[in-house]
């Protein structure tokens, strides 16, 4: 599994994964890595 975020006002990319997880868990490991990049 893995995840991918683009800001487009800033031209951020995050991406990452974890190969024994959910997709529910990799969700939310991006949602909570996307607020602290913003913070």
């Amino acid at each position: 599994m893995g995840r991918h975020l683009t800001l487009s006002a800033d031209r951020k990319g995050i991406s990452g994964g974890d190969a024994n997880t959910t997709n529910n868990r990799m969700e939310l490991s991006a949602v909570i890595e996307a607020l602290q990049t913003i913070r």
